[in-house]
Order: structure tokens, then C-alpha cells, then sequence
């Protein structure tokens, strides 16, 4: 097989893999379900299970909210994008919980309520506990010193922009009471949704019941109203909530090794490894049978004659060696014709008469006169010293065996 033909193949075999690649990565981004960070049927936003709240942010950005899920420094995040932190139902230790909240300016705090205990492999819950009245009120009290949690209450609450009242439909309803906290949804002694401010100039917004945010929550009665009505509350101006999901343990610290691992970054980590592969294959075999070395001389009587041209040349003896040659050209043509002669003028007048004879188109004298000029300087001009030799080959034949 030839380099050429090789190095084609593999051309070719790129440019498709390369093609095939592209065209796979755009099936992928019009057809395929977005790549998913995380997969969970707990309390977090990436859960799809009735105790999960990825209905209910996708509902808010229905409605034209935008929200950005963190797995790393999510405080710093939020103060970045000008957006308050939301942890919902976070799984921390009140006191890490309140170093989380002291980061940030402006957060929101939806308290848990239940925990799954029983997940089948589809991600649906197949057994919930109910977290204790004393569990979830620790992780109140360290986020608003002083609130007290209440269970059971019956509430109809009047929404900003609507003229009747909506009551909540979930069960053993969780509310708070706090002094200084403004009720948002709810009275003021048992708040749905509120809001505190704090002497360092945080803010923080309370969402009481999480059965709210829930899948099998807002499906039921005008749940989903007030679960909007709550989210667009906390975001504000800007319309953006920051999701903290390293409350639920799914911390990523940033990498970028990670990042060319998932799509669609893969995709190209993926061609520039292939071509790293072929690059190395092709230094470490050869493509194809070996090519021949030429070798130094080519064989032939034309290679010693012209290095034997070369060299007289650059001897300065070609003019002897053309004068010899015509001597010697002189002299079979008159052995063969029988013109011999005691001296050079008279042979050469024989010649002549030959010549005249057979009709040459160039006569004796001419031959002599062009050998004499090209031999004085034939390092002047080694092409005028190579005609008169071609000169006097053809003056040569035609004496002996006639013109064609």
C-alpha cells in the first residue's frame, strides 16, 4: 500500500468520524433530554418523585423566572448574580445552617417536613417519615432566633392581585411565628410565607410548609398559586432564585477535567484524543513498503560519460579532447575512403572532395572552424563546446554512411 493511498484512507476516515460526531452531537442537543447534573427522589431540585420540587421550578421558570442550580459556593454565587439563595428543605445541622445563612445577603428557607425512607429504582418514593415538631423548629430557631413552629393550623390567605382567599390544601399544615418577621401569606401569628431582616442587613424569607413546593402538592386545589406567588416574592426584581444543592450533598468542586467528561465538551475531548492516537500511530509504523534510496551513482555507460564530461571540464582539457576527437574522426573517414595523405592540408582537401560529393550541408572547413573557436575557452561556454562535439559526431556518420 503507498503513503498516498494511506495517508487518503485516513483523511477520509477522519473527516467521517468527525462528521458523524457533529451531526450525533446535533440529534443530541434537538432530540435528547437534557443532561441531568444529579439523579435523586429525595427533597431537592433535581427529584421528579412526589416529595421532590423539580415541578415546581420548572413552573416558575414557565412563568418567566429564571433559576440557577448551585453545587458550589452558593453564596457567593447568589451575591454574584444579584440573587437571593434558595435552600429547600436543606439536610444540615442547625449550626451549619446558620453559618450557610450568614454568607449570604439574601436567601430563602424552605423548612422540611418530611424525609423518603423506601426508593424503587423508577425514583418514586415508596415510604416517607414525617420529620419530629422538634427537629424541624431547631433548624427554624437557627435560622431566626426566637420563631416558634405550629402544626394544624387552618388558614385562608388572601394573594397579592386576587380578590378571594385561597386555603392551602395540605395536610397538618406548618406555620411560624416570629417577632419582627413580616407575613407575607398567612397572619402574622401563624405565617405561611415571611419575611425578616436582620441588624447586618440580611434578608431572609421563610416558606413554612415545603408540601407547598412538592410534586403531589401542587397538583392539589391552588397550591401551585401559592407556591408561585411565594418563589416570585423571594426573587424580586431580578426574577432569579439560586438553588443551593449542597444542603442535599451534592457538592461539585468546579474542575475542568470534570467538565470534558460530561457533554458536550466530551465530544471534543473525544476527537482530540482519536487524533492523538492516529498522530502516534503514524510515528511508530510506517505507511506503506519502504521507499528505495537512490544510490549515489545510476548505473549506465550515460552516467560515466557524463561524469567523465564533468571532470575534464573542470580540467580545463575539454578543447584537447575536442581537437582529438575531430582528429580522430578525420582519420576514419579517410582510412575508410582511402584519402590518405602525407600531410594535414591535403587530406583535408580530399576530405572537401568527399564531402562535396555525398552533398553535406556543411562543409570541412566549417567543421574545423567551429571546433577551433568552441576549444580556445571552453569554460567560457561548455554549450558551444558540446554542439561543435555533436558537430562533428554528425559530420562523422554522414561521411560514412551517407545523410538520411
Amino acid at each position: 500500500m503507498s503513503v498516498e493511498r494511506t495517508t487518503r484512507r485516513l483523511t477520509i476516515g477522519l473527516a467521517l468520524a468527525g462528521a458523524g460526531s457533529l451531526l450525533l452531537g446535533f440529534v443530541l442537543a434537538i432530540f435528547g433530554d437534557p443532561a441531568v447534573p444529579s439523579r435523586s427522589a429525595g427533597n431537592d431540585s433535581f427529584s421528579r418523585s412526589a416529595l421532590g420540587h423539580h415541578l415546581a421550578l420548572e413552573l416558575f421558570r414557565a412563568g418567566g423566572g429564571r433559576v440557577i442550580v448551585g453545587r458550589w459556593k452558593s453564596p457567593e454565587l447568589a451575591r454574584r448574580h444579584d440573587a437571593p439563595m434558595l435552600l429547600i428543605e436543606p439536610e444540615l445541622e442547625p449550626t451549619r445552617l446558620t453559618a450557610l445563612l450568614e454568607e449570604a445577603d439574601s436567601a430563602m428557607l424552605v423548612l422540611p417536613k418530611r424525609r423518603g425512607t423506601a426508593f424503587d429504582d423508577a425514583g418514586h418514593v415508596r415510604a416517607a417519615r414525617q420529620l419530629s415538631h422538634d427537629e424541624v423548629e431547631a433548624l427554624l430557631v437557627a435560622a431566626v432566633p426566637g420563631a416558634a413552629l405550629a402544626r394544624g393550623a387552618t388558614l385562608s390567605i388572601t394573594v397579592p392581585g386576587r380578590s378571594a382567599t385561597i386555603k392551602p390544601q395540605i395536610d397538618r399544615l406548618q406555620t411560624v411565628s416570629a417577632t419582627g418577621m413580616e407575613a407575607l401569606l398567612g397572619p402574622p401569628g401563624a405565617i405561611l410565607f415571611g419575611r425578616t431582616e436582620f441588624d447586618d442587613g440580611r434578608e431572609l424569607f421563610v416558606l413554612a410548609d415545603p408540601d407547598l413546593l412538592a410534586t403531589f402538592g401542587l397538583v392539589r386545589g391552588a397550591n401551585a398559586e401559592l407556591a408561585l406567588a411565594a418563589l416570585f416574592e423571594a426573587a424580586g426584581s431580578s426574577g432569579t432564585l439560586r438553588v443551593d444543592e449542597t444542603c442535599h450533598g451534592h457538592a461539585v468542586e468546579p474542575s475542568i477535567w470534570r467538565v470534558l467528561g460530561r457533554p458536550p465538551l466530551v465530544l471534543a475531548l473525544g476527537h482530540a484524543l482519536a487524533l492523538l492516537a492516529v498522530l502516534l500511530w503514524s510515528a511508530t509504523r510506517r505507511l506503506g513498503a519502504v521507499a528505495p534510496s537512490a544510490p549515489a551513482l545510476a548505473p549506465g555507460r550515460m552516467t560515466l560519460v557524463a561524469t567523465g564530461a564533468e571532470l575534464l571540464l573542470l580540467a580545463g582539457r575539454s578543447g584537447t579532447v575536442l581537437l582529438h576527437y575531430l582528429r580522430h574522426a578525420e582519420q576514419d573517414v579517410a582510412g575508410t575512403h582511402g584519402a590518405v595523405a602525407d600531410d594535414e592540408p591535403r587530406l583535408r582537401e580530399r576530405l572537401e572532395r568527399i564531402a562535396a560529393r555525398r552533398r553535406l550541408g556543411r562543409s570541412h572547413a566549417e567543421l574545423v572552424a567551429a571546433v577551433r573557436t568552441a576549444s580556445a575557452d571552453p569554460q567560457a561556454s561548455p554549450i558551444r563546446l558540446l554542439h561543435a562535439a555533436r558537430l562533428v559526431h554528425r559530420w562523422r556518420t554522414e561521411m560514412l554512411h551517407g545523410t538520411r
